[in-house]
């Protein structure tokens, strides 16, 4: 989170730990958090790792503070946090908007029995991803296939998960595929389109299994203020 989403990043925190997950290890990357913010955090949350992440090792449009930094930044925090992970670990990102209402059962069989879980959005990759980056990465293919959520994405540490973050890491940082010019909301997702094309393809699948995809134990979009 950034500061613009610290009070919701306090949200998701405290319906994590009402539920009381047992074996699960929490960590907070700061995306641009202010001084104060990150000492009141460190006053509630003494025990969870809080991250800062580097924007100087990355191109300049990851600058959050400008078009939310394309969200280019998700999936490199994705990578560094899956590189750390051992063979069979599981890996849960949550936006800060989200929050946990109930034990991750459903979450934890689709990691285990599938390999990844990531809830349906709204829409097509086709209505919600520009040309540009369907063609460059030649996957017209999978263009009428459902929209994932890249705000809830669980992943077992797997030979082809490696290959489905290190790919998604790589396209981010080309700006012509994750943010291409004449791309915005209406017509492109950036990091969710370029997630949504990869996942599709590297599993060969048209169509996902429900329990991948159910919403029945996070809600989202639930920011404050």
């Amino acid at each position: 989170a950034d500061s613009t989403h610290f009070k919701s990043l306090l949200q998701l925190i405290n319906s994590v730990n009402a539920i009381n997950p047992i074996g699960i290890t929490l960590k907070v990357y700061d995306l641009g958090l202010e001084a104060h913010e990150i000492n009141y955090f460190k006053i509630l949350y003494p025990k969870i790792p809080l991250v800062k992440f580097d924007y100087s090792s990355y191109p300049d449009y990851f600058d959050i503070k400008i078009n939310s930094g394309d969200y280019a930044w998700k999936s490199q925090v994705f990578k560094m946090e899956f590189d750390q992970t051992r063979k069979g670990d599981y890996m849960l990102w949550l936006d800060a908007g989200c929050f946990l209402r109930k034990k991750i059962l459903l979450i934890r069989a689709s990691l285990f029995f599938y390999g990844f879980y990531s809830p349906l959005s709204g829409g097509t990759i086709r209505n919600l991803t520009h040309t540009q980056t369907i063609d460059e990465l030649g996957l017209r293919q999978y263009a009428e296939c459902q929209m994932l959520s890249s705000g809830v994405i669980g992943i077992r540490n797997s030979k082809k998960n490696k290959i489905l973050i290190h790919e998604w890491s790589k396209y981010s940082l080309e700006k012509s595929i994750i943010a291409p010019l004449g791309s915005n909301k209406s017509n492109h997702r950036q990091d969710q389109s370029l997630f949504s094309l990869l996942l599709y393809s590297i599993y060969k699948l048209k169509k996902l299994p429900y329990y991948t995809t159910s919403w029945k134990e996070i809600l989202p979009h639930r920011d404050i203020g």
